[in-house]
């Protein structure tokens, strides 16, 4: 679905989207008035199917990890080649160079959960390993 022509309307969408609140959402998109006026916006059919198409991508967007987003970079690189054009090869370089840097990160991560957390000395402990350095 397209965007709400009108520019307020989809402010008031793209908002209630964001926090979930109506009355903040209404307040955002610059509209003032009286009670259940947020509700009444937010009932309005094309408003509520842009709501629900504004949350749906958010939450895709919430549920995509590093794994789906280099599958659909190397999809898109895959796709692209397809096209023979010098544009088309451009386009998928980048896809796939940002898809190996993602696999990069990915891999750093892993690492990262994969090493032992450090814990400090006690004081005990460490009079032990480096107390004697202390009197000379």
């Amino acid at each position: 679905m397209p965007a709400l022509t009108d520019p307020r309307r989809e402010a008031f969408a793209r908002a209630f989207a964001r926090c979930g609140n109506r009355a903040a959402a209404y307040r955002a998109a610059g509209f003032t008035g009286g009670r259940g006026a947020a509700s009444k916006m937010a009932a309005l059919a094309p408003v509520a199917a842009r709501i629900a198409e504004l949350a749906e991508r958010r939450a895709k967007l919430e549920r995509a990890g590093l794994e789906d987003t280099i599958a659909d970079l190397l999809a898109m690189a895959a796709g692209a080649d397809a096209l023979n054009s010098a544009a088309a090869f451009k386009e998928a370089r980048i896809a796939r160079l940002e898809a190996h840097r993602l696999r990069e990160t990915l891999a750093a991560r892993e690492d990262d959960e994969a090493r032992p957390i450090e814990r400090q000395l006690t004081q005990d402990e460490w009079n032990e390993q480096f107390g004697y350095l202390v009197g000379r």
